[in-house]
């Protein structure tokens, strides 16, 4: 957790291509939440899944970010609990 808090962050516009994330982490809670990571682009996408109703077509958002500062942690602690 401390490695993303010191991330430092710019949004960005354009989805990491699915071929480009070399992590992805799926997080259940009261809905279904995932997050893709691009080492080599330093790009993070969050998405939120809104409807976990698996008999509909899910709506997610999606907010993506390039990564500015603080990577070397936050790719070393991915590292760490692969």
């Amino acid at each position: 957790m401390d490695a993303i808090n010191n991330l430092q962050i710019q949004k960005t516009l354009g989805a990491t291509a699915y071929e480009d994330i070399d992590y992805a982490i799926d997080i259940e809670s009261n809905k279904g939440y995932g997050l893709h990571v691009s080492e080599k682009k330093k790009q993070i996408a969050f998405l939120v899944d809104l409807d976990n109703d698996s008999t509909k077509v899910e709506e997610k958002f999606l907010y993506e970010y390039t990564i500015l500062k603080g990577d070397d942690e936050f790719f070393e602690a991915l590292k760490g609990i692969q």
